[in-house]
């Protein structure tokens, strides 16, 4: 197991683990208004569906920003905390094939559904990474993650 925090003749300072996350910290930045975009679409829907998507989002911007923290200060065991409460957040549901026109799930993108398993691939990814306390694949997850985020991000801002 290689660790950048650890400095020695075959022990890189700054790694492209390291660079990763600060790529990747900087994009989710960026994207941040984006994803008030998504909120406002989604607080558009009627009912309780509303309500719960509503409280996911918000969930889901406090975990995300809690990875993002967690991981640039490489707080292994957060980071792994985070990791674990990200994926057993329920995905939502693929809507039926003959799903009535006012499910809400049916004006989402199908893109967004696979979007989502891939996003939870990589948090495992993540927490299997801050577990072994290994940098590299640490950065690299997180990597993996923010591409997701932004690609799924960048979704909703073509749909609206």
């Amino acid at each position: 197991m290689r660790s950048f925090a650890q400095v020695g003749p075959n022990r890189p300072t700054m790694g492209v683990g390291v660079a990763a996350v600060v790529v990747a910290s900087a994009l989710l930045v960026l994207f941040v208004g984006r994803a008030l975009a998504v909120r406002k679409q989604v607080t558009r829907l009627d009912g309780a569906l509303a309500d719960a998507f509503a409280d996911r989002l918000r969930r889901h911007r406090e975990q995300m920003s809690q990875l993002q923290r967690t991981v640039a200060l490489l707080e292994y065991d957060a980071v792994a905390d985070a990791a674990h409460a990200i994926q057993d957040e329920p995905p939502i549901a693929r809507p039926e094939e003959d799903a009535p026109s006012e499910d809400p799930r049916a004006s989402f993108p199908p893109a967004f559904f696979e979007l989502q398993d891939v996003l939870h691939a990589h948090v495992r990814e993540l927490g299997l990474a801050a577990r072994a306390r290994d940098d590299r694949r640490l950065g690299q997850a997180y990597g993996r993650i923010a591409e997701t985020c932004v690609r799924c991000h960048a979704l909703f801002r073509q749909v609206r």
